[in-house]
């Protein structure tokens, strides 16, 4: 396992050295006769490699290769990562194209089919080598108007309030499946602590397939997002669809950088799981919401941002309330709001803050509610409650308030090449989960204190390393048996060691 791993990403490493030598070369770009009109070809590649201890309370509901069983998990030391190799070409003016492969880090729900698990490096799995389609794309400009665009392929459409990769809604392509959260019940019960933290062994990244339709003309941006196949998995029932419309708007009046955002999405779900029926009964659920990010001109450094959303539709039908069959609608709600500061200063000291809020369901089995804020996010903020590759990637029924600080020390001969940041949230179940091994509704899913360390050795190439420990849990405690089990602990830690390479 461990010699066909090293034999792949050597393979892709020297083909793209290769070839990115090659380009860059001061000589044009020789193709075949026919193809002569080609302007530019870009190849570039990627390596991230990172080792990985989870403490055996942790992985006692990720993705492991001990053998599950509970609270009897072992601690696992793993290495997981991916590597990549990327074509950008332009064809035209107006034409261009991008093609990438190499191996996964999480396997697929869409493209591709298979479990979902964390392909973990010299573990048994042997998924961890084979080299995939990672993204396809296309890009035609000026249709029939300069400021009228289309991309078709593997999209990468997202809606980020902030531009930082992390999106509380919408970002499909680096998200699990919407139905994740509902397909362990009837949707309308409340989720005992064990269902609670087992869906962090559930991950994966969608390979979301369409097109996506842009405006854009002086301040003001459209996307029309037209995404047939979020997930394909053979029978209509069981595959995932999104239809959504954006606007943006710059603010730059109000600061350079600010704008505002609205969007409205209608899903078409999968086949929710045996308590849930979705395929058969035309569900359609619907989101609408918008967000906010200011960065006020009085105030240099300051960023104030804001975010919305609300769900509403027909979810599916329960099937397990005897012979009547019951209407499950869609009642989620999800917010965010924080501010962030950066001093003027030269080590770049900054300070931020943050509350999220994302709603669950309660124990009121009979309104034929899912209150459960179903969506495509990509919140990562803490490695073991939130991040969905490192953690248990909670992202629904639950309440944060993130506290947040950095700074970039200067080392050697580079400028704040040395960048070390903390975080502690607080985090508590929205909702009380119901008891598994204890006797009592818990709602505390702990605190949790996190330190990153990243070391740029060049603008091409890092070190990082973090650690992570949440203490206080007793959604985990009792998810484990209960404080009458000897094995069962309100914490857990990680840590990982990281080397990401750009070429």
């Amino acid at each position: 396992m461990k010699k066909s791993l090293v034999t792949a990403m050597a393979a892709l490493a020297v083909c793209a050295m290769a070839l990115a030598a090659a380009a860059q070369q001061e000589r044009n770009v020789t193709t075949a006769k026919d193809k002569g009109d080609t302007i530019k070809v870009n190849v570039s590649g990627r390596v991230v490699l990172d080792y990985v201890w989870r403490s055996k309370e942790l992985t006692t509901f990720t993705e492991s290769y001990s053998t599950f069983d509970v609270p009897n998990a072992d601690a696992e030391n793993t290495f997981e990562g991916y590597a990549a190799v990327r074509v950008d070409a332009e064809l035209s003016d107006k034409v261009s194209a991008v093609i990438e492969i190499g191996t996964l880090r999480v396997q697929a729900g869409g493209l591709g089919g298979g479990p979902d698990s964390i392909r973990e490096f010299g573990s048994g799995f042997s998924e961890a080598n084979a080299i995939c389609l990672r993204e396809a794309q296309i890009r035609l400009s000026e249709i029939l108007m300069p400021e009228l665009s289309v991309k078709a392929g593997i999209a990468d459409w997202s809606f980020d309030v902030r531009g930082k990769g992390q999106c509380l809604a919408f970002d499909p392509r680096r998200s699990q499946t919407i139905a994740r959260n509902i397909g362990f019940g009837s949707g309308t019960q409340q989720t005992d602590t064990y269902e609670a933290l087992h869906r962090a062994d559930n991950m994966s990244e969608q390979y979301p397939v369409g097109g996506v339709v842009t405006y854009a003309r002086d301040a003001m941006t459209l996307h029309l997002v037209l995404l047939p196949t979020v997930i394909e998995a053979g029978a209509p029932c069981q595959d995932e669809a999104l239809y959504a419309l954006d606007f943006w708007y710059n603010i730059d009046q109000l600061g350079k950088g600010s704008k505002v955002g609205l969007v409205a999405a209608i899903h078409g779900l999968s086949e929710l799981g045996p308590a849930l029926d979705a395929g058969t009964n035309h569900t359609r659920m619907f989101t609408v919401g918008g967000g906010v990010l200011v960065k006020p001109e009085a105030v240099a450094g300051l960023e104030l941002y804001g975010e919305i959303y609300k769900q509403f539709g027909k979810v599916g039908e329960s099937v397990d309330t005897g012979t009547e069959e019951q209407d499950l609608d869609a009642k989620g709600l999800a917010f965010q709001i924080g501010a962030e500061y950066h001093f003027n200063d030269p080590m770049g000291i900054w300070l931020g803050i943050n509350y999220t809020y994302v709603s669950g369901d309660g124990d009121d089995t009979e309104n034929g509610d899912v209150d459960r804020f179903l969506a495509y996010e990509s919140i990562n903020d803490l490695l073991i409650v939130e991040d969905m590759y490192f953690g248990l990637d909670v992202d629904c029924n639950y309440t944060a308030i993130k506290i947040s600080g950095g700074v970039a020390l200067s080392v050697g001969q580079g400028k704040n090449n040395l960048e070390i940041c903390a975080i502690v949230g607080l985090c508590k179940a929205q909702e009380k989960l119901a008891p598994y091994g204890g006797t009592d509704d818990e709602d505390k899913l702990g605190t949790e204190f996190d330190i990153r360390v990243k070391y740029n050795l060049s603008k091409q190439a890092s070190l990082s390393g973090a650690f992570a420990i949440l203490t206080g849990s007793d959604v985990m405690e009792d998810a484990m048996g209960g404080s009458g089990v000897d094995d069962a602990e309100d914490k857990c830690m990680l840590y990982t060691l990281g080397l990401d390479v750009k070429f």
